[in-house]
């Protein structure tokens, strides 16, 4: 038959492995979901630095440098912005 490269025990393994990597990963953006509140300096996983202004369940209100308001998934949120990233985004608040 043919070879399947993930098949059997190793392949068992490898995804025991996953999904205890992706278990972690997800309890750690979960826990910096709790963590955030209106005033955060946050960076978005398409890079964009700003100022959190609100927060809702599914959404997020963030001000740019630029002073506009966007509306985005709270879960784009990357993480909390560098220390050197949120002393230049904190021209806005």
């Amino acid at each position: 038959g043919p070879f399947y490269p993930h098949s059997g025990r190793v392949g068992h393994r490898v995804r025991i492995w996953m999904t205890a990597r992706y278990n972690a990963v997800k309890k750690k953006v979960l826990a910096m979901q709790e963590a955030l509140k209106p005033g955060d300096i946050v960076l978005t996983q398409s890079g964009l630095y700003g100022v959190l202004t609100s927060l809702e369940n599914t959404t997020a209100h963030l001000r740019l440098t630029n002073g506009f308001e966007i509306v985005i998934d709270r879960f784009s949120i990357k993480e909390p912005a560098a220390p050197e990233a949120a002393r230049a985004a904190q021209t806005v608040q």
